[in-house]
């Protein structure tokens, strides 16, 4: 789950172009295990914007050391918001 979160809050921070902060994470599911051996792989996408706030949709695959098959191992949506130096919500910069 942390792995997911600095994901997720990697493609955040470059939108916000600052710090942004986790507030909350929705519909976790673990969809299969993960195998000793097998490779980890995360991808995090932006879905929606706010005001402050970003949601990214972060899913991870596990992808087999041997053929390099990928299987989708959990998913969740973590939402952020973008803070300014006060530690509170601050407008995102247009893009």
């Amino acid at each position: 789950m942390s792995h997911m979160d600095l994901a997720a809050g990697a493609i955040c921070k470059r939108r916000a172009g600052g710090r942004v902060v986790t507030v909350a994470v929705e519909g976790f599911k673990f969809l299969a295990p993960v195998e000793l051996g097998d490779e980890v792989v995360i991808y995090a996408d932006i879905v929606k914007i706010g005001r402050s706030s970003i949601t990214t949709k972060v899913c991870t695959y596990t992808r087999h050391g041997c053929t390099g098959a990928e299987t989708k191992v959990c998913e969740a949506t973590y939402v952020f918001v973008h803070i300014g130096s006060d530690k509170r919500p601050k407008p995102l910069p247009a893009k």
